[in-house]
């Protein structure tokens, strides 16, 4: 019982980390990942997050490639980027068939550094369209909250 009960608890503090009371989806974005500033912008709904720092590229968390690699290919798409994004969504599609209401959506939220060459993230961007991801959202700090406090 008592491994049930650690899931549980496990399981809550997640939960609890990524929502707040008020039903809007907090999105967190570590420090080595400064995002561009922007005057307008919507609220972020949750959807799977690539994370690009000046390094890597993180999608939820798990690291699919490093950023300086890139520069070698000669391919527009990022093949272990791509294969991620499709299983996610064949698991979108497996677990939503008894639903027919549940339409995938192609959404994705991109966090990006803002020193980072637009040529990295077109690169991300067109992965994310051949995966059939093709509702992009760009993470951005709000010109309001500017100056950031970290």
């Amino acid at each position: 019982m008592a491994p049930v009960a650690s899931l549980f608890v496990i399981l809550a503090i997640h939960l609890l980390n990524g929502f707040s009371p008020f039903g809007e989806w907090y999105c967190w974005c570590g420090p080595d990942i400064p995002l561009p500033v922007a005057m307008n912008g919507e609220e972020l709904t949750r959807a799977p997050v690539i994370q690009i720092s000046k390094d890597a590229i993180v999608l939820e968390g798990e690291q699919l490639a490093l950023v300086a690699d890139l520069a070698h290919d000669e391919y527009w798409n990022i093949p272990t980027l791509e294969e991620k994004l499709r299983d996610l969504k064949q698991r979108y599609d497996i677990i939503h068939q008894l639903d027919p209401a549940a339409k995938f959506e192609g959404e994705i939220n991109i966090q990006a550094h803002r020193e980072l060459r637009f040529q990295t993230i077109k690169r991300v961007m067109y992965s994310c369209g051949r995966a059939g991801y093709r509702r992009l959202s760009l993470t951005v700090e709000s010109f309001r909250d500017w100056p950031p406090t970290r």
